[in-house]
């Protein structure tokens, strides 16, 4: 497996490539922050191994003697050749080896302005079969950008900018997985919550199918069994799945934060949003202010992508969720997603239900002994 990890800056890509290594290693696996709810097939950790890793742009101004970020000031040209001779060594250094990863961005930004530069034959030498778009919450990416002390002038990036970056990354990685051979190149965007762990079972579980959890939200912060339910209900899609949970990337808390502060009659300059592992970030209320819009719109086409690269969706009680109808509604739409519902007697009954699923079941038990049943 030969893959191509793209993303913006503020991702920690290299991070993310040695915990990979590290998930491999039976020794160092609990050093990695893997998903402790997802069973893995024991069978893949006997021969998942990777031979080497790489992060081009690192790599290129090492080899280079460049500067970061000056490196971005040279002409296009220039970076272009740098970048080939660098490709050229990362090739020559993998030949033989069966499983690469290579990090890079797909697009870069410099004084206001996004750009690409990329030699789509040199990329075809390396021989990519699998190409990963990674992404995180804004504001998550924008502290590691502040903290970076070789971040230079991108360290004052709005907000507003790093969300039409990633919409920038995602698409040129995907145009060239889509046009780099003469047949597609599977292309999957992931949480870098999830990356380890997807990764993983994307390059060595590859027969296991792929699952969108559907599940109400808003609900669900208004009735704590609801909360659990829909946990266990994630828990048991992972011991079977390679899932995408869209609540992996948490930008709606900005939204929640912001209207919170404009509620009050003396609102601050400054807003906090609590990530899952209760880290609090703190964002300037004028940066946030002109994204709000732009959060919910990326929010569906997000959840979108994630449908279209799975195999099934799952849904479990959407009649309470919108979003969820939304989401299974998109699945049969591409009359190539499967959909399955969990919908309880207890729950209020819908003509809509039967019209967004394959099949329907009354509980999460009675959906996995028939899916179990046809694995």
């Amino acid at each position: 497996m030969r893959v191509v990890l793209t993303g913006i800056s503020g991702l920690r890509k290299k991070d993310i490539l040695g915990k990979i290594c590290l998930l491999c290693n039976e020794k160092e696996r609990d050093n990695c922050d893997f998903d402790q709810d997802v069973s893995f097939d024991e069978k893949s950790f006997d021969s998942a191994y990777v031979d080497k890793t790489f992060d081009l742009e690192h790599e290129m101004c090492k080899r280079e003697d460049f500067r970061v970020p000056n490196y971005l000031d040279i002409s296009e040209d220039e970076l272009l050749r740098a970048k080939n001779r660098t490709l050229n060594y990362i090739i020559e250094e993998s030949e033989g080896n069966e499983n690469v990863i290579l990090g890079m961005h797909s697009s870069y930004y410099r004084k206001n302005s996004l750009f690409s530069v990329i030699d789509w034959n040199k990329l075809r030498e390396y021989k990519p079969n699998l190409f990963i778009t990674l992404l995180d919450d804004i504001h998550s990416i924008k502290k590691r950008i502040q903290n970076n002390e070789n971040s230079g002038e991108v360290k004052y990036i709005p907000m507003k900018d790093l969300l039409w970056w990633r919409e920038v990354e995602i698409l040129i990685s995907q145009q060239i997985s889509r046009n780099l051979n003469s047949t597609n190149i599977p292309h999957y965007i992931l949480a870098r919550e999830q990356a380890i762990t997807l990764l993983y079972q994307l390059m060595f579980e590859p027969t296991k199918k792929k699952a969108y959890a559907s599940y109400p939200v808003t609900a669900a912060k208004k009735d704590p069994d609801i909360i659990k339910e829909t946990s266990n209900f994630i828990k048991e899609l992972k011991k079977r799945y390679i899932v995408f949970d869209p609540m992996t990337i948490g930008e709606k808390k900005l939204q929640n934060a912001l209207i919170e502060n404009l509620k009050s009659p003396h609102p601050k300059p400054k807003i906090n949003v609590t990530k899952k592992n209760g880290e609090e970030i703190e964002c300037d209320v004028a940066d946030v202010m002109p994204i709000i819009s732009a959060i919910n719109g990326q929010i569906v086409s997000r959840d979108e992508r994630l449908v279209l690269q799975s195999d099934m969706v799952i849904g479990y009680r959407p009649t309470l969720s919108p979003g969820a109808q939304h989401e299974l509604r998109y699945a049969k739409s591409t009359s190539r997603v499967e959909t399955y519902i969990v919908h309880p007697l207890d729950d209020s009954t819908s003509p809509f239900v039967n019209e967004l699923a394959d099949e329907v079941f009354p509980s999460i038990e009675k959906l996995f002994e028939r899916l179990d049943k046809n694995s």
